[in-house]
């Protein structure tokens, strides 16, 4: 982002400061922090939602590849997989929408997972509870 600095004298006791930002003049008091004229804080909390597996379903005690389904208005910085709050992995990758991890559940019976969602600034977003049956 370019940015051109101008400084024009008003009078002897006052001094205005006009930023060029993409061909448009913003006035600006001298000394104010310029970061709020380029950025606005990113607040929009990304979203989560368990595709595989889902709440009922019968799994087997072997390798499990968990998907879920993340966005975010200004992109996604991982989504991170949980077993009975307990983390099971990071993704921090993903060619789309769809972040993926292996799972070897270290027991049989009920487990509820769970996937968190951030951005880079900090925002988060959580999947509802999914409970699912491992067995033998």
């Amino acid at each position: 982002m370019n940015m051109e600095f101008s400084e024009a004298k008003t009078d002897v006791r006052s001094t205005s400061l006009t930023t060029r930002l993409r061909g448009a003049a913003l006035p600006v008091l001298a000394g104010a922090v310029l970061i709020a004229l380029c950025c606005s804080a990113d607040t929009t909390k990304p979203e989560v939602r368990y595709v595989y597996p889902l709440t009922g379903d019968t799994l087997r005690a072997d390798t499990i590849t968990l998907k879920a389904v993340a966005t975010d208005n200004k992109g996604v910085y991982y989504v991170e997989f949980m077993d009975n709050m307990t983390d099971i992995a990071l993704s921090s990758y993903s060619r789309a929408d769809t972040f993926q991890v292996d799972w070897i559940p270290e027991s049989t019976g009920m487990h509820y997972l769970k996937a968190i969602v951030a951005d880079k600034a900090g925002n988060e977003g959580f999947a509802p509870w999914v409970q699912v049956l491992v067995q033998h």
